[in-house]
């Protein structure tokens, strides 16, 4: 493959036999053909590696990287240093993307020099698509990554996701944005870098994603103690990041954040039995309703675990 491709497509993969037919025809069919394929096999001990091999097989695009098992993020930042395309799209192993998704996501990245492409997604075939209030005409200007921020977190509505977003290879590289190796949500931490360093983001109505609720996935493990302190060390990284960071406003509300997704943490993994550094959430809440759960934290963690309890969050 001589051409650059126009979009490399990065799939990690661990155990998801059954699913990784059915995500791989999704890549393999887009509209948009000019793409490199690159399925990182971390070490899976079912059948899922023969099967990308087969595919491999039939479609030269294909790349295939087999290693150890070491993670996901380690699995996405080999793919990563390795990506030729002018964008990057992740996609997950077990879910699948619709034909003419690829294709509408890089017009709209190549016509307006985006750093980031943001889309929208759905839960399996019968799921409803999320997406915001199509008559808000604001949601869909170009806004550098600082005002995206500011505006969902001002709304409240800031999800992660990277798997619905298309990011320019070179912006990546530029900013030396990769995966935290070794931690389980790493996405937490690529998602808040990339935009907080993005000068062009625009979101787009683009049904482009299908997520596929694998019952295996690591958020649906009942043993939830690492997702805990791997949330608890993203909090951290997010924080170290951030400290170069000179809006006065977005620092107030990524602090906010941190506070909410450290008590999450705690509350995932189920810590509450440990000894926890409350210093870390003590001054960033910003909200009120934030303010009012971290000093019920502080006071009694074991009483903010049973109001948690008692009304679902």
């Amino acid at each position: 493959m001589n051409k650059q491709p126009d979009i490399t497509v990065i799939v990690p993969v661990y155990n998801v036999s059954k699913y990784i037919a059915a995500c791989l025809d999704s890549i393999c069919n887009q509209m948009l053909t000019n793409l490199e394929i690159i399925v990182i096999n971390d070490g899976s001990t079912d059948n899922s590696f023969s099967i990308i091999n087969r595919y491999a097989k039939k479609d030269e695009r294909i790349k295939v990287i087999d290693q150890p098992n070491s993670g996901c993020a380690i699995a996405k930042n080999n793919a990563l240093k390795m990506a030729r395309g002018k964008y990057i799209a992740f996609v997950d192993g077990d879910d699948r993307i619709l034909p003419q998704g690829l294709e509408a996501m890089h017009k709209v990245g190549k016509k307006n020099k985006l750093d980031i492409v943001m889309s929208c997604w759905r839960s399996d075939k019968k799921g409803k698509w999320l997406t915001p209030d199509k008559d808000d005409t604001s949601l869909y200007e170009i806004k550098t990554g600082e005002q995206y921020l500011v505006e969902k977190f001002t709304r409240r509505d800031y999800l992660i996701n990277i798997t619905t977003k298309l990011y320019r290879r070179t912006f990546l590289t530029k900013n030396k944005i990769f995966f935290p190796d070794g931690l389980l949500h790493d996405d937490q931490y690529f998602d808040l870098l990339s935009l907080f360093y993005a000068k062009k983001v625009k979101f787009t109505n683009l049904h482009y994603y299908i997520i596929t609720k694998n019952p295996n996935s690591i958020t649906r493990r009942k043993d939830r103690t690492q997702n805990g302190h791997d949330i608890l060390k993203i909090c951290q990284l997010i924080e170290d990041a951030f400290k170069q960071n000179n809006n006065k406003l977005l620092q107030m509300l990524v602090n906010d954040y941190l506070a909410r997704l450290y008590l999450y943490g705690i509350n995932f993994g189920n810590l509450y039995s440990e000894k926890l550094d409350k210093s870390f959430i003590k001054k960033k809440a910003y909200y009120i309703n934030t303010k009012l759960k971290v000093a019920l934290f502080i006071i009694n963690k074991w009483l903010y675990k049973g109001m948690k309890t008692i009304f679902k969050g």
